[in-house]
């Protein structure tokens, strides 16, 4: 299948590395929402006029806001009034917790579309994000208020199909000055493809113009029924916009309507688990503390939280948690595995490896344990433990880049330079474009004295990545050596401006 190259209008952030939690099986399914009659039936076509005036009165202006004063922008529509719920995309509300919403305003019976006054006359809205979806890229955002004339929209019964005739409503899309940007087009074909976040969903495909703004508004059919939401488009065809389907929105509200208001322990342990997965730490430990204050006997939830902890470096409470957990199952597993990372993170190594190979008698087969002890291991200077437990790792996934990486690591510093480029190879072939990958190989001919090698290959990775102060750094260390002072002050002095408090830099 030809590649697609897709654009998602905010930045992604990377969430910090934690095990993925074993999950606590609900002893009660959430219950299904009451089944409607199909509202297609009963409704009549409207004109396009008529639509654009039911989305006014339905469809929002997200903003979030973000470290430095950035914001980011995108639309939602409301789902639901009486639980004051409004869904849009996941990468609209991405590492936030809270949004500010705006609907439309009328001024002398006109909707006011001028941005300012927005900002400026009108107090918006607080939302808090409930739950989100990277998967099929949906979020569900909970309101303080809603406007008594806002009112939800009704979900059609089914996809569209190709041929249908759709709407769509931004609140401020890029290219355009105003607000309420209508839009509508033909739907192209409903089908299994890849999204702008990456992941593969059931997608409507439509000519349908879609620019950064629109993302998370309602798209709706000639009954204004929701049949997708905007999502995102294709940077190398024309006029190809991709929205998430119907039956895709559907399955995700199913999941996420029991975690507005969860009563019971097994549904405070579904949104605490997935709000771990998705890095709100904060939100999954107050939920790890509800499901025991209902249920007390869950060693498994305690070391759940003990990760989420252990992520936030708060490490007596991790460890506090994980002690608790073991008390009450010797035998868990994660449990050792989360007391025996946090021991290293304390440089308490002993005790790392001592509770890593408990983990590891209980799960043989699990190769991230092993590259949790080697970790240990070599910290702790016992490079050729590590270096056979690296080997385990890879024996056991053979298709893994942090598990080459780091060996190739582990033999850089046991100076097995040949074997060490061949690991480095190797990652590479598995993440193509590595700066990482590059610096390491910079580092292998830097430490053989093979200067003009290294420079190259740190060359490629500040060509890659020149936010690291460490690849100046170490390029300017091998221009000293071959002489060429000028570059290697340079070098030293980009460095400094990465890292302006590292002293080893200044004394270049």
């Amino acid at each position: 299948m030809k590649n697609t190259v897709l654009i998602v209008c905010l930045f992604v952030l990377l969430l910090p590395s934690v095990p993925t939690l074993a999950k606590e099986r609900p002893s009660v399914k959430p219950k299904a929402a009451p089944a409607k009659a199909d509202a297609a039936k009963s409704l009549p076509k409207l004109d396009p006029r008529d639509v654009y005036r039911r989305l006014l009165k339905s469809t929002a202006w997200i903003i979030r806001h973000e470290a430095d004063d950035r914001y980011f922008e995108g639309t939602g529509w409301l789902l639901d009034k009486k639980k004051r719920l409004l869904v849009t995309n996941e990468h609209v509300v991405k590492n936030v917790d809270d949004v500010e919403v705006y609907f439309p305003v009328k001024k002398d019976s006109e909707v006011v579309i001028e941005r300012e006054y927005y900002t400026d006359e009108v107090k918006p809205i607080h939302g808090r994000v409930i739950d989100r979806s990277i998967e099929v890229d949906l979020a569900l955002v909970q309101l303080d208020s809603v406007p008594s004339d806002i009112i939800p929209l009704e979900m059609a019964a089914d996809s569209p199909v190709p041929g249908e005739k759709v709407f769509t409503l931004g609140s401020q899309p890029m290219g355009s000055e105003g607000m309420w940007i209508f839009a509508t087009g033909d739907v192209r074909q409903v089908y299994r493809r890849s999204h702008a976040r990456g992941h593969v969903a059931r997608m409507v495909e439509t000519q349908v113009p879609s620019n950064c703004g629109n993302s998370g508004g309602p798209v709706v059919n000639d009954r204004a029924l929701v049949v997708a939401v905007v999502e995102g488009a294709a940077t190398d065809a024309d006029l190809v916009s991709l929205f998430v389907d119907i039956r895709e929105i559907k399955k995700y509200i199913k999941e996420a309507l029991p975690l507005v208001e969860p009563k019971t322990a097994d549904v405070f342990n579904t949104r605490a688990t997935r709000r771990h997965d998705q890095g709100r730490y904060d939100l999954a430990i107050e939920d790890y503390t509800a499901v025991l204050k209902l249920d007390p006997d869950r060693p498994l939830t305690l070391a759940n939280r003990g990760w989420a902890f252990y992520t936030k470096e708060d490490y007596d409470s991790a460890l506090a948690d994980f002690d608790d957990a073991l008390r009450r199952d010797p035998e868990l597993g994660s449990a050792y595995e989360g007391r025996g990372t946090t021991y290293r993170e304390q440089g308490e190594y002993e005790k790392a490896v001592a509770d890593l190979t408990q983990a590891i008698r209980r799960d043989p087969t699990d190769p991230g344990l092993y590259q949790r002890r080697a970790t240990a291991y070599q910290r702790d200077g016992q490079l050729e433990k590590a270096l056979a437990d690296r080997t385990r790792a890879i024996q056991r996934d053979d298709d893994n880049f942090d598990y080459f990486f780091q060996r190739g690591q582990t033999l850089r510093k046991l100076k097995r330079y040949e074997k060490a480029l061949k690991d480095f190879d190797r990652a590479a072939s598995l993440r193509p474009g590595s700066a990482a990958v590059c610096y390491e190989i910079g580092y292998v001919y830097q430490d053989q004295k093979q200067y003009p090698q290294a420079v190259f290959f740190y060359s490629l990775a500040i060509n890659r990545d020149k936010s690291v102060a460490s690849f100046y750094n170490n390029r300017g260390l091998c221009r000293l050596e071959m002489k060429e002072y000028l570059d290697a002050a340079q070098d030293f002095l980009n460095a400094i401006d990465l890292k302006p408090n590292h002293a080893d830099y200044h004394r270049r």
